[in-house]
This record gives C-alpha cells, sequence and structure tokens, in this order.
C-alpha cells in the first residue's frame, strides 16, 4: 500500500480539482467527493490490509502521504464550510461501507475521512445518529462494521469529549461481542489516555446512568463473554470511566 500511496500526484489531483472547479464553481460538496472517488481509485493495495490497521500508528495511513497532497487537501477543507463538510464526511463513510460491502478497495476513503476527522472532528459528530444505525446494520459484518468503528473512531483523536461520545454511542454497544470487543477496549483506553485528567473531569457531561451500567456490567461480568486480556484492560480503564 506504501507505494500506491506515494504514487499520488499532486499536480493531478490539482488539474482534477481545477477542472471540476470550473464546472460546479459553486458546488464544494462535487469537489470534495470528486477527490475521494480519485484518490480510492488510485489506491488498490494489492493485499486488502486490516480494516483498522491495527499494528500501525494512529495516524496511519495519512502518514504516508506527501506534504503536497496533505496540504492540497487541507486547503480543499479550509475552502468549505461546516454543514458542506458534515455532509462530505457522511458521504465518505457511506460509500466506504457501500465499497467494502462488495469487496472493493477503500483505503482512499479512509484517507479522506483520516484528514477530515483530525483537522476538523466536528463535522463528523452530527452525523453520529446515522452512523450508529448503519453500525447495527452491518454489526454481522465483522470487517465492515469494524472499518465503520476505526472510521468514525478517528473523529476522537485531538478531543477528549467527541472521542468519549464516540466511544459511548457507536462502541459500546458492541462491547459484549467478541469480534469488536477488543478494539472497543482498546479505543476507550486511547481516548482517556490521550485525554487525560482535564478532560476526564467532563466525562459526566457525556456518559449517561445506562451507558455507565454497560461498562460496570462487562467490567465485573463473570460470563467469560470477554477473553481474559481484554477483561484486565477494562479492569484498568474502569476506574477512569466512573470519576
Amino acid at each position: 500500500m506504501l507505494r500506491t500511496v506515494e504514487q499520488l500526484n499532486v499536480g493531478q489531483m490539482q488539474n482534477l480539482l481545477d477542472v471540476v472547479k470550473s464546472r460546479f464553481h459553486d458546488s464544494p460538496l462535487i469537489w470534495l467527493k470528486d477527490l475521494a472517488s480519485y484518490l480510492n481509485v488510485r489506491i488498490n493495495p494489492i493485499h486488502t490490509p486490516d480494516p483498522a490497521f491495527r499494528g500501525h500508528p494512529p495516524l496511519y495511513p495519512t502518514s504516508l502521504l506527501s506534504n503536497g497532497v496533505k496540504n492540497l487537501l487541507i486547503e480543499t477543507f479550509t475552502s468549505c464550510n461546516d454543514s458542506v463538510l458534515a455532509a462530505f464526511h457522511k458521504h465518505c463513510v457511506s460509500s466506504m461501507v457501500q465499497e467494502q460491502v462488495k469487496g472493493l478497495s477503500v483505503v482512499g476513503y479512509k484517507l479522506f475521512i483520516q484528514m477530515l476527522s483530525i483537522q476538523h472532528p466536528q463535522v463528523g459528530l452530527v452525523n453520529l445518529p446515522f452512523y450508529c444505525e448503519l453500525r447495527h446494520s452491518i454489526q454481522n459484518q465483522t470487517p465492515t462494521c469494524l472499518s465503520l468503528l476505526w472510521a468514525v473512531g478517528q473523529l476522537g483523536h485531538n478531543d477528549f469529549i467527541t472521542g468519549l461520545q464516540v466511544w459511548l454511542d457507536l462502541m459500546v454497544p458492541l462491547i459484549g461481542l467478541k469480534h469488536y470487543s477488543a478494539f472497543v477496549v482498546d479505543y476507550g483506553s486511547t481516548v482517556f489516555g490521550s485525554g487525560g485528567g482535564d478532560g476526564a473531569e467532563s466525562c459526566g457531561e457525556v456518559l449517561g446512568v445506562r451507558e455507565f451500567f454497560t461498562i460496570l456490567d462487562f467490567t465485573w461480568s463473570s460470563s467469560g463473554s470477554l477473553t481474559k486480556p481484554v477483561q484486565r484492560q477494562l479492569f484498568a480503564l474502569y476506574p477512569k470511566v466512573k470519576v
């Protein structure tokens, strides 16, 4: 995959953007959609990567992009308002799910989702109810659902409250399912680990009674629905959740 990302030509991307802008000068959502489609077609790795890029650094795969490509994407985001970016985030996540169900590559969409989530985390959060419904409809399709969890989870990279909201609403309902429990607990650990003390003090703004008791149940459950390593990780996380 490294090679296909490195071969992205910022000049070609700029030319595509210029052409689309000249034809649809008042439609920034179309500019973004065309760029995303271009990126997703161009990045087609021989081997399908892990749906959640497990084993890679947190900012993978955007860390593979050249500075020129990153700057082009950031500048394009900056030229759009939040409502356009929110619609585009929803488009990318929906397209990613649809394409993966068909067995097609979705790395290009994931790159766009990660870049947008890091730069503008607030725009994806407005779509969270839709993403929760989408998760419910695909949770029996493990690779695709893991892609969804990873994609929406990117919103919480730099914002504790956003990450906590995503974790509680989108991920915690899956905590008892063996295919997802490790990812869900690991994401929660990352959110509380990066959010730190000051962020954790705001936990009550998001954490409701229902969510708290769901976590409490699985933390102290003896049903064996969680593996021992995941249970130990959840035990370590629980004191932070109940602050």
